[in-house]
């Protein structure tokens, strides 16, 4: 009883992922924010020790 037509019943997106694949994209974006937000923070300590110690 296979139903050569279920499989394109999926939920996929534009690329045509899967599910899981979804479900492992959306895990990447999150881990990327959470890498984006600290190399800003690192940035921002850098600069702010620069300042510091030129004015030093």
């Amino acid at each position: 009883m296979d139903n050569p037509e279920a499989d394109d019943a999926r939920p996929d997106d534009a690329d045509g992922d899967t599910p899981k694949e979804l479900e492992l994209d959306d895990t990447f974006e999150e881990q990327k924010k959470r890498v984006d937000a600290w190399e800003e923070e690192m940035r921002q300590e850098r600069e702010k020790r620069t300042r510091e110690e030129s004015g030093a």
